[in-house]
């Protein structure tokens, strides 16, 4: 539990001191350290899902989506499109290596619907 506590609290602080710090000086590092925030939040949905198994499918389903949400407004928010397309092009690889590790075999098929 502390473990899957800490990750998300790390990904909440890298993604906030990136918004924060682009309100006061809009740069590429700003920018790039939100999207790192943004992706690491993914990340941590995934590995608290397939490693640590305490969240259930539907849970981590519903956590992705208000992720994605989440990504468009920040992305809307800091002007930045790059955001969204690095975000779901993390989905993607990350549901492909899902797939290698062969923990999505019998939901295929709702894991393509979903991406």
């Amino acid at each position: 539990m502390l473990k899957v506590f800490l990750l998300f609290f790390t990904s909440f602080a890298i993604t906030g001191l990136g918004v924060f710090l682009h309100s006061r000086n809009k740069n590429a590092f700003t920018v790039s350290l939100t999207g790192c925030g943004i992706g690491s939040i993914f990340v941590s949905i995934f590995v608290t899902h397939l490693y640590f198994g305490m969240i259930n499918d539907i849970m981590a389903f519903a956590m992705i989506l208000l992720w994605g949400i989440a990504t468009f407004f920040t992305s809307r928010k800091i002007d930045s499109k790059a955001l969204v397309y690095i975000a779901h092009l993390g989905l993607i690889i990350s549901t492909f290596l899902a797939i290698g590790y062969g923990q999505v075999d019998d939901k295929l098929i709702e894991i393509a619907v979903y991406q």
